[in-house]
């Protein structure tokens, strides 16, 4: 989530389209990952799309803006949003592009190992996930002895004032799924109402209308399971939540 990832930088207000499946950028999942002989798109997707993909340069979500600066040799800070832990690690690399229209390679990344692109490798048995990421930044090399402004505000970016500190600070969209609730949960439609309005920037997301889920847990005598909170996640975390099977699991 810092810097932001071309996948979620519409959650900070940054005039990109909202992505739905922001999480879901594991190289089009373990089998095709496998299928695809172990190729993966630079930037997480599919590596079977279409060039440009829709989160490298030129895709859909790949428009080139600037989201942090940095001065050459300046500690950094980050944070990575886990909404499911599958255990594994985590790499960071940085490779330069002349320009907002050039996408970075895989062979640049394999030599600059502390990166923008976040890769989570999972281990166990079977085909592996792995989890990719791009955001776009800037190292500048002179700043006239000053640091830099690290963080470039998005134009529509919205304050709020945080509960705990009382300061007001930018408005960041961490839902991951919305659908109705209350006397509107049988409504046709609500589910995909609050979808769209509950994740967007600003949310418009009337509490006696909707819901938001941030985490899911296995319940019942499917808790005792190895990896069944891992399973709730991976199956209630995602629009549309078909494949959650509410006996086995409970979302909050």
């Amino acid at each position: 989530m810092d810097p932001p990832g071309r996948n979620a930088m519409w959650r900070f207000g940054y005039p990109t389209p909202v992505n739905y499946d922001d999480t879901q950028l594991w190289c089009g999942n373990a089998a095709t990952l496998e299928m695809n002989g172990g190729k993966c798109g630079v930037c997480g997707d599919n590596y079977a799309d279409p060039v440009p993909r829709e989160h490298e340069a030129g895709g859909k979500y790949g428009l080139g803006v600037v989201v942090r600066r940095y001065s050459k040799g300046q500690p950094i800070e980050t944070e990575i949003e886990l909404t499911a832990n599958h255990w594994g690690h985590f790499e960071f690399r940085v490779c330069p592009v002349p320009d907002a229209t050039q996408e970075i390679t895989q062979e640049c990344l394999d030599q600059k190992r502390h990166d923008t692109m976040i890769i989570i490798t999972l281990t166990g048995c079977g085909p592996q996930e792995t989890f990719r990421n791009c955001a776009d930044i800037a190292i500048l090399t002179n700043t006239g002895g000053q640091p830099p402004v690290a963080q470039v505000p998005p134009k529509n970016m919205v304050l709020v004032r945080d509960n705990k500190s009382g300061h007001l600070v930018p408005l960041v969209v961490r839902s991951q799924v919305c659908t109705g609730a209350g006397t509107y949960d049988k409504q046709p439609g609500i589910d995909n109402w609050c979808q769209e309005n509950c994740m967007r920037y600003p949310p418009n997301c009337p509490e006696d209308k909707c819901k938001c889920i941030h985490t899911c847990e296995a319940v019942g005598s499917f808790s005792n399971q190895t990896g069944s909170d891992v399973y709730c996640l991976d199956k209630c975390m995602v629009y549309p939540t078909t494949k959650c099977d509410n006996e086995r699991c409970q979302c909050f």
